[in-house]
Order: structure tokens, then C-alpha cells, then sequence
């Protein structure tokens, strides 16, 4: 199996994460009140955390591979 990324398939994830972005702004400024700089805060904290599981996620596929070369 391949490890290549179709491109419609990579617009559709970026457009979905979008609208659900839309949906989350809506839903936290409307039903529950918050300020835009509480929304700017959960924000970075959020992005912050993907990024961490994503380079963790990472570091430990090459650190496995590292491991089995020997």
C-alpha cells in the first residue's frame, strides 16, 4: 500500500475542518458567551496540543524504525 495523498481528498479534509471551525465559533460566541479572547486563548491552546500529538506521533514511527534497522 501507498503512502500518497490524493489532492481531492486533502481539499475535502481542509474544507470539513473549516465548516466545523465555523460551526465551534458559532456555537461558543452564540450559546455560550464567550469573549473572542477566550475563544483566541482555547484556540493556540488546542492548536498547541494537535501539534504535540502530531510530532509525537512522529517522532515515535522514526524512533521505531530506528530501532528495528539494527
Amino acid at each position: 500500500m501507498q503512502d500518497e495523498f490524493d489532492f481531492i481528498s486533502i481539499i475535502v479534509a481542509v474544507w470539513v475542518a473549516g465548516y466545523v471551525a465555523i460551526m465551534l465559533d458559532y456555537l461558543a460566541q452564540a450559546e455560550l458567551g464567550w469573549s473572542l479572547a477566550q475563544l483566541r486563548g482555547w484556540a493556540c491552546l488546542t492548536a498547541v496540543l494537535i501539534a504535540l500529538v502530531t510530532l509525537a506521533g512522529t517522532l515515535g514511527r522514526k524512533l521505531g524504525e530506528l530501532g528495528r534497522r539494527r
